[in-house]
């Protein structure tokens, strides 16, 4: 059930289901251990193998998941399948899921905590989607307001998932792509303040003229821009 789904996926998924994510130092490939780890949390104790069970040294605890690995970082090949072991009842393992109704189930034990590391731990606009995909799936639609603490929480995952789409998608623009959007966002800026300046002066002379239709007095101010727009 993981082979077509993201690293950022699998690993949660492997978490959730009790596999710890351990690497050894300044290597690219992470793996899944299930035992006891030190006292600190850092490392894997002497003597016990990872998930796949390739011999290593010593293996320190991934704490901060993804972030911050780099791109090489990849889930050891032996490892990745061995995911769904940790589920052996599951009746989704090995299946390659096309129905939304699979997908959801199969990915069900996910919380919204899950899928928000999972959010943050993507590494490409493709899996961003992916994410919200499943997200929707397991925990329902996002709502448009959130009144309750559970809403809030689906909320929250779906602005994380954004927010780092948008990141992901601006670091795959290229020097030309980039220059492109700032000019065409300095256009935009400018067009704005032209419009709220035009909005600001409407009032002012708004106000000027019911003062005068009135028979107020007319500050300096107000008698020049009348002035201004009888000349215009």
């Amino acid at each position: 059930m993981t082979a077509r789904y993201s690293l950022a996926l699998r690993l949660v998924s492997a978490i959730r289901l009790g596999a710890v994510l351990v690497m050894r130092p300044r290597r690219p490939v992470a793996h899944l251990y299930l035992g006891p780890v030190t006292e600190t949390g850092s490392f894997v104790r002497s003597g016990f193998a990872v998930l796949c069970g390739a011999r290593t040294r010593r293996l320190s605890v991934v704490v901060e998941g993804l972030d911050g690995l780099g791109p090489q970082l990849r889930l050891c090949r032996r490892c990745a399948p061995l995911v769904q072991a940790l589920a052996p009842s599951s009746p989704y393992a090995g299946r390659v899921l096309v129905a939304f109704d699979d997908m959801a189930a199969a990915f069900a034990h996910l919380t919204p905590a899950d899928f928000e590391t999972a959010a943050r731990w993507c590494r490409t606009v493709d899996e961003t989607y992916q994410v919200g995909t499943l997200s929707g799936l397991v925990l329902g639609p996002v709502p448009l307001v959130a009144r309750t603490e559970e809403q809030r929480v689906r909320k929250r995952v779906d602005e994380v998932l954004l927010k780092r789409r948008n990141r992901l998608r601006n670091a795959e623009l290229s020097p030309e792509e980039r220059a492109d959007r700032a000019a065409r966002r300095e256009l935009e800026a400018d067009e704005r303040a032209r419009v709220q300046a035009a909005r600001a002066r409407a009032d002012r002379i708004a106000r000027a003229n019911d003062r005068a239709n009135r028979g107020q007095y007319l500050m300096p101010s107000q008698r020049e821009l009348l002035a201004q727009v009888a000349n215009e």
